[in-house]
């Protein structure tokens, strides 16, 4: 009897320190430490007030093992994401920021080319499949509308996955970013996909990637 009671009681105990780490582990908001911190760094970081006031999280989790949490914010402009404007921040269990990754845009504002858009997404893919020249074998038909400036595309006819079409600002260089749909396409011949960016208001590709590697060994085609 005297073991079955102390079983019970160090199951208790742990069922009790397992409640009392989760309670200390939510006993913060990541979001508003992250807040705090930005805005007390911000001219170390070289940020204005409207630099840091407009962002939204991307990526939210905490490491097991220490209780340290990471939290990923992406920049944005009068609601519009800015690509690759990242921050990265490691909270402790207690709440204090150990350590922080900025690639947020300095003097944003300055530098967006506006909010006019002229281009639809229909269009902005149109001028991708032209540009690279993809074949086709149907009409686009949109498949969902995860929101106003984020729409996905049917993929049948036109890729092997659905075309995903997004609005961001896309830097053209150090002091300029313009506001483009990010059109993504797997071409049905697997051999590219392409992500590229195609300006909103004129519809010429700023930038663009292919997302397959493809390997040359130096070997002839009649090799073996």
């Amino acid at each position: 009897m005297t073991k079955t009671i102390q079983l019970k009681g160090y199951f208790l105990s742990m069922v009790f320190l397992a409640l009392s780490s989760s309670l200390v582990a939510q006993s913060f908001d990541p979001v508003e430490v992250a807040s705090t911190y930005l805005q007390a760094e911000k001219e170390n970081l070289g940020l204005t007030d409207a630099d840091i006031s407009d962002f939204i999280v991307t990526d939210h989790y905490q490491t097991r093992h220490n209780g340290v949490t990471h939290l990923y914010i992406k920049q944005q402009y009068e609601g519009i994401e800015v690509e690759h404007a990242i921050n990265n921040f490691n909270i402790l269990k207690e709440g204090a920021v150990s350590s922080m990754g900025n690639r947020f845009v300095t003097d944003l504002a300055s530098k967006v080319n506006g909010i006019i858009i002229n281009i639809n997404p229909e269009d902005a893919v149109w001028a991708v499949v032209q540009n690279f020249e993809i074949a086709t074998a149907s009409s686009l038909i949109r498949q969902e509308m995860l929101s106003e400036q984020h729409i996905k595309f049917f993929k049948e006819g036109f890729a092997l996955e659905p075309i995903d079409v997004k609005l961001m600002y896309q830097a053209v260089n150090e002091n300029e970013l313009r506001l483009s749909w990010r059109v993504s396409i797997y071409e049905l011949s697997a051999q590219h996909w392409w992500v590229a960016y195609v300006d909103a208001q004129n519809g010429t590709i700023l930038k663009y990637r292919d997302e397959v590697i493809h390997c040359d060994f130096g070997v002839s085609r009649g090799s073996v």
